[in-house]
C-alpha cells in the first residue's frame, strides 16, 4: 500500500470514529433533552376533559419540561390512559418539535345496561368495554336488561349486533323500547307498545328476522290488535309464531328475563299467520 493509501485509510477510520461518536452523543443528548410540552387532543369533550387525562397522568403536563426525554414511555402512557373506563382509544406520539401529543377518543356508548342480578347500571361500547354512569352525563342509547350473573350464557354484549342493525333501520328502532336477554342467552325485543314481546332468539339472520317482524306488524297487528298476542317469535327460520294473550292474565311485568322458553310456543295457542 502506498503512503497516500495509508493516509486515506487512517483518515477514513478517524472519520468513521468521529461519526460514530457524534451520532452516539447526539442520541444521548436527544434522550436526555426534555420535551417542551404535553399536548392532549380530544375528538370531543363530553364526560372527559384534557384536565381529567392530565390528572390521570400525575399532572405530566406541568412536569414534562423537567424530565429527561428517555423517561417518557409512550406505551405506558397509552396503557394508563386506555385503562380509564371512559376512554375508547388513545395514541401517544413524540413529535419532532419536542412535544408529546396524546390523541384521546372518549368512549362511545352503544347501549345502557341494567343488570338485575345486582341492580347495577353501566354503558358499553361496541367492543363491550364498560363505563360507569355519571350524574353529569346522559346518552340516549338502546337499553339492555338482564340477569348477567349467568355470564357463561347471558352477556349484554350479545345484543350489540342487534343494536348495530337498528342503527341502520330507524323505522324498526323507533318501535323498540329495550332489549332483554334471558338467563339462557335468548334475546327478546320489548316494543314501545305494551302488550307483547318479540322472541328474537340469537343474532343469526338479523335482517331476515326484522323483515318478517316488519311484515307481521304491517299486515297482522293492525287487524288483530296490538294486544292480541303476548309473544311474537321470529327465532325460527322462515316463519313468525305468535302466542295469543291470556285475557284473564295481567300483562307480563317488564323487563322479563327468564319467563319465556321454547315450550311457550308449543302450546295449543300458537298461531303461524300466513302472509
Amino acid at each position: 500500500m502506498t503512503k497516500r493509501g495509508i493516509i486515506l485509510c487512517i483518515l477514513s477510520i478517524v472519520l468513521a470514529a468521529y461519526l460514530a461518536f457524534g451520532l452516539a452523543y447526539a442520541y444521548k443528548q436527544d434522550a436526555v433533552e426534555p420535551y417542551k410540552e404535553l399536548k392532549i387532543k380530544m375528538s370531543e369533550e363530553t364526560f372527559i376533559t384534557p384536565a381529567v387525562i392530565d390528572e390521570r397522568l400525575g399532572y405530566l403536563s406541568a412536569r414534562i419540561a423537567s424530565l429527561p426525554a428517555d423517561s417518557i414511555n409512550t406505551l405506558q402512557i397509552e396503557r394508563l390512559v386506555g385503562s380509564m373506563d371512559n376512554v375508547e382509544s388513545v395514541r401517544c406520539l413524540m413529535l419532532n418539535d419536542r412535544t408529546v401529543e396524546l390523541d384521546v377518543v372518549p368512549l362511545i356508548p352503544v347501549a345502557r345496561v341494567f343488570d338485575l342480578s345486582d341492580n347495577s347500571s353501566f354503558y358499553i361500547n361496541a367492543q363491550g368495554k364498560r363505563m360507569s354512569p355519571r350524574p353529569d352525563y346522559f346518552n340516549d342509547v338502546p337499553v339492555v336488561v338482564g340477569d348477567f350473573s349467568w355470564a357463561d350464557k347471558a352477556d349484554p354484549r350479545s345484543a350489540i349486533p342487534v343494536i348495530r342493525y337498528l342503527e341502520t333501520d330507524t323505522a324498526m328502532a323507533c318501535l323498540i323500547s329495550s332489549i332483554t336477554i334471558s338467563r339462557k342467552g335468548d334475546i327478546y325485543l320489548v316494543p314501545m307498545m305494551r302488550g307483547h314481546v318479540v322472541a328474537f332468539g340469537d343474532t343469526t339472520d338479523i335482517a331476515d328476522k326484522m323483515a318478517r317482524l316488519r311484515v307481521f306488524y304491517r299486515r297482522v297487528l293492525p287487524v288483530k290488535g296490538w294486544e292480541h298476542y303476548d309473544t311474537i317469535s321470529v327465532k325460527w327460520r322462515g316463519q313468525v309464531v305468535a302466542t295469543r294473550a291470556q285475557k284473564s292474565k295481567a300483562a307480563p311485568a317488564l323487563p322479563v328475563v327468564d319467563e319465556y322458553d321454547d315450550d311457550t310456543f308449543a302450546n295449543t295457542q300458537g298461531e303461524s299467520p300466513n302472509f
